[in-house]
This record gives C-alpha cells, sequence and structure tokens, in this order.
C-alpha cells in the first residue's frame, strides 16, 4: 500500500486512478510507519524470513521519512512579518453543491471582501443570485449562468476582468483595487478534473494557468497575485507542484504552517457501514505572491457542499521582509 502511494508521486499522472493516489500520498506516512513497526516485529523474531523482513524495514522506514520530508514544508518553516492593519478576507469555495443561504450568512458572519465561487451548476448559479450574497458585494464578475463550470467572483472593492485564462472562462484573471492591498491581480481557478478525457484537458488548462503565472512574473508587475479556486490538484501532483516551482506562489497553507488541510471530500465518504473516510484530497487551495502575507488559513464545512471552504486573511508584506 506505501509503494502504491508513494509512486504515482514522482510521475506526470496520465490516468484518473494514478492522479487519485498521488492524491491520497500523505496517507504513506501512516501506512509507511505502521509497514515498519510490522516488519521490525518480524525482524526482530527468531523465525524464518529475518533477513527479509530486515530489509523490508529499511525500505518502509525510508518510505516514511520521505512521507514525511514531503510533509514538512505545512508544518514547519519561518513565517514572514505583515503590515498591521490592513487585512483583506478571501473566501473560496467549490458551490456545485450547497445551501447558498447558508453560505451567504457565512460570507457576512466572517466579513468576507472577495468571494470566489467555482463549479456552478445552473441551478446553484440562480440560487446564489437568489440569496443574500449579491446585496453584500457591490462588485461581481464571471460568464452568463449557463456557461459549463460556471466561476464568480464577488468584491466589496473594484473588480474588472482582465482575460479568461481558459477557454470556458472556467478560470479567469482579475484586476482588483481595495484599501488593505491596493491594486493586485487575482486569478479564479477551476481547471477542468483529471478524469476527462484522460487526463489531457486537466493538463491543458494547467498549462494555461502556469502560463498566466508566468506572463505575470515576466511582465515585471509590482501588483501582488493571487490564485484561489478548486485546483482539482494537491501538492503531490506535479502539474500543481510546476506552477509553484518558481516561488512566485506559495500556498496559504504553507506559509501559515498550518498542517495538512485536505478539502475533498467534505463530510466524508461512507465505507464499510457506519464508518465514514475523512476528507483525504487538499485541492482547494489560495496562493500569493511575495507581496502579501497570509495572516490566518483555515477550512470549515459550507452546508451541503462536497468540498471545504478555504478562509484566508491576507495583509501587505511587512516593509523589512526578505526573499522566502
Amino acid at each position: 500500500m506505501t509503494i502504491a502511494l508513494t509512486i504515482p508521486r514522482f510521475v506526470d499522472p496520465q490516468s484518473y486512478r494514478v492522479a487519485q493516489l498521488a492524491t491520497a500520498a500523505p496517507l504513506g506516512l501512516v501506512t509507511g510507519a505502521i509497514s515498519a513497526v510490522l516488519f521490525l516485529g518480524v525482524a526482530l523474531s527468531r523465525g524464518r524470513g529475518r533477513l527479509l523482513s530486515t530489509l523490508a524495514t529499511i525500505v518502509a522506514v525510508g518510505m516514511t521519512a520521505l512521507h514525511a520530508w514531503w510533509l514538512a514544508p505545512l508544518f514547519t518553516g519561518t513565517v514572514p512579518a505583515a503590515e498591521p492593519g490592513k487585512t483583506l478576507t478571501l473566501l473560496s469555495q467549490n458551490f456545485e453543491y450547497g445551501n447558498a443561504t447558508a453560505l451567504a450568512a457565512e460570507v457576512a458572519r466572517q466579513n468576507v471582501d472577495i468571494l470566489v465561487v467555482v463549479d456552478l451548476t445552473p441551478g446553484q448559479f440562480d440560487a446564489i443570485m437568489a440569496s443574500g450574497i449579491p446585496r453584500q458585494f457591490p462588485y461581481s464578475g464571471g460568464a452568463d449562468k449557463d456557461a459549463p463550470s460556471h466561476t464568480l467572483v464577488f468584491s466589496k472593492y473594484t473588480l474588472k476582468l482582465r482575460k479568461l485564462i481558459t477557454s470556458g472562462g472556467s478560470s479567469r484573471l482579475y484586476d482588483v483595487t481595495s484599501p488593505q492591498l491596493g491594486h493586485f491581480e487575482l486569478a479564479a481557478v477551476h481547471p477542468a478534473p483529471p478524469y476527462i478525457d484522460g487526463t489531457a484537458t486537466w493538463h491543458s488548462e494547467y498549462r494555461l494557468i502556469s502560463s498566466a503565472v508566468r506572463d505575470h512574473v515576466e511582465s515585471r508587475s509590482t501588483a501582488p497575485l493571487i490564485a484561489a479556486g478548486d485546483f482539482n490538484a494537491s501538492l503531490d501532483l506535479r502539474p500543481f507542484r510546476d506552477l509553484l516551482r518558481d516561488g512566485a506562489l506559495r500556498g496559504a497553507v504553507e506559509e501559515r504552517n498550518s498542517g495538512w488541510q485536505p478539502t475533498f471530500r467534505a463530510g466524508g465518504m461512507p465505507l464499510m457501514g457506519n464508518f465514514v473516510f475523512p476528507p483525504l484530497a487538499q485541492i482547494d487551495h489560495v496562493l500569493v505572491s511575495q507581496q502579501l502575507v497570509v495572516t490566518s488559513v483555515k477550512t470549515f464545512d459550507a452546508a451541503g457542499s462536497d468540498h471545504l471552504a478555504v478562509l484566508v486573511r491576507l495583509a501587505p508584506a511587512a516593509a523589512d521582509r526578505t526573499d522566502r
């Protein structure tokens, strides 16, 4: 089992099943540790197969250490300083399913400044527009309700669509100006899931998203960049790691040392009667450029959605902040 949770992280998945296994890679820390203990017990016995058990123990310990190394950046590291008194609150939510009235109440309770909702069906689009959400935000941007995998952004501050990142508009780039952060760019992100066309569409849209980030960097823009949404990938999948490779963006969870925060499937997955397997895939993210600092990040269950919401508070980086 540990081997199956380790190998997929080294490859660029060309099938949905491999992508699923890669997303579940953090479980390898647990299965590896259990395997190491079991093999060690056999190796210390006086029975046959001690040599093989010893070798198996070494391999299991090595894989456990590898998974711990992969997870370590989510728990450890220097937390950068932020300018005080300039906090913007952003909430990102996949809302293919869910109660719009409950989401509107949570948005009001958290005093959200920017709301990114992705994967809206026409019915969910109507529910959002009929809820209290539009009344909380003077600005909004998105396609018409019949667009596939609809993406909507609501903002308390000036919001202008710059371009569509993907052809269907499920990933979009906006210009935003707020009193807390000044002018910044916001990418609302929702690439196709990796089960479509044998991952071909998923790979294609990740290339487009990566290109948009690269264009921002190469333009030498001084505007900060935020990317938020359902990325349909975790750190254990190569296309997502490639998006972060040049250091232009960093995950909110990693920046705050907030640990592994899986977001899918919210509510867990029922298995074996009453046993419910908890969420395992950390595929919803908020990413920020170096000009910004994440002051807090948490996930919570939005009523009825199969994705946990990601709530992030952001501020400008302190003036004396050095590169990460």
